[in-house]
């Protein structure tokens, strides 16, 4: 991300939030929140953790640590802990205070609360729910029917339930349980239609380093649109995403700080209300996909029913 943007990211936090939730307040002036400790833990090795650290810092005062340094008898005086990304929120699972966990999927935090949380938790994901990227795939490809959807965990319930889900947006959403060691070409020359989609949502084990690159080729050179969770996917080679810009996440993430230190509430872990999406045009036209343009789409998935 360039500097400019990364500073477009800080600055668009900084006028939102200040307007959402007061001048004084949100730059500590008023009372009990300005004594308030907030400390954050985050893993600086990528750089969207460093822009979202950056934003959140251009409108708040944090005590700040990475992995390496983080020792958890530095934190006794913290009122609130932030994650950011996978790593600290597992390193923070267990704190006994607060914690707001931040750039994880919804995958992520369940893998670390298998079984519910008696500690005030909350969380923005980074994913969205099923239901926005059927909208997405709906209002952008009304020819496009067949929905695919691959995930490594699927019983008999869950594959009901999606096919339930997919006839409400009509559409014939069909769940494909993906094995490891599973060809991805010999998965799609087996379900594939010709007006078939590929919905990858965040599962480890199913989109991971070594299977991206199939997945993307494969999804090509059978004119399957690829459909994901992520805006960098759609630069190495998805057609579409739903998504969350870092930005939105910096805001919302200060909001449920700020609903915390006033009034020891706040929501609990959830898809943000605010969703962006991105469109591999390129792509798209080598695909032979007429697509309309990214406010359009985004102004007809806000009309859909959720």
């Amino acid at each position: 991300m360039s500097g400019n943007k990364t500073t477009s990211i800080i600055w668009s936090v900084r006028k939102a939030v200040l307007t959402a939730c007061g001048l004084l307040f949100c730059l500590g002036i008023s009372a009990s929140p300005a004594m308030a400790a907030i400390c954050l833990l985050s893993d600086e090795q990528a750089r969207i953790h460093r822009d979202f650290v950056s934003a959140l810092q251009s409108v708040r005062t944090l005590h700040t640590y990475t992995i390496d340094q983080y020792d958890p008898t530095e934190t006794s005086n913290c009122t609130l802990m932030i994650s950011v990304g996978a790593v600290a929120a597992k390193r923070l699972a267990a704190w006994p205070g607060p914690v707001l966990h931040t750039l994880i999927t919804s995958e992520q935090y369940q893998s670390l609360y298998p079984d519910g949380s008696f500690m005030p938790r909350s969380a923005v994901f980074m994913d969205q729910p099923l239901q926005r990227y059927l909208a997405l795939i709906r209002t952008s490809m009304p020819e496009r029917r067949h929905v695919m959807l691959l995930s490594s965990r699927m019983g008999s319930e869950e594959l009901q339930s999606l096919e339930e889900t997919g006839k409400s947006y009509g559409l014939e959403l069909e769940g494909i349980v993906f094995q490891q060691n599973m060809l991805i070409d010999h998965i799609l020359r087996k379900y594939a239609r010709d007006n078939s989609v590929l919905l990858i949502l965040p599962d480890a084990n199913v989109l991971n380093s070594g299977t991206i690159r199939p997945l993307i080729m494969a999804s090509y050179q059978r004119d399957i649109p690829l459909v994901t969770y992520a805006e960098n996917l759609v630069k190495a080679g998805a057609v579409m995403s739903v998504h969350v810009d870092v930005a939105t996440q910096a805001q919302e993430s200060l909001r449920r700080t700020n609903s915390w230190l006033d009034s020891r509430s706040w929501k609990g872990a959830d898809y943000s209300e605010q969703f962006d999406i991105a469109i591999n045009y390129q792509l798209a036209r080598a695909m032979r996909l007429n697509l309309p343009a990214e406010r359009t789409v985004l102004e007809m998935m806000r009309e859909v029913p959720r």
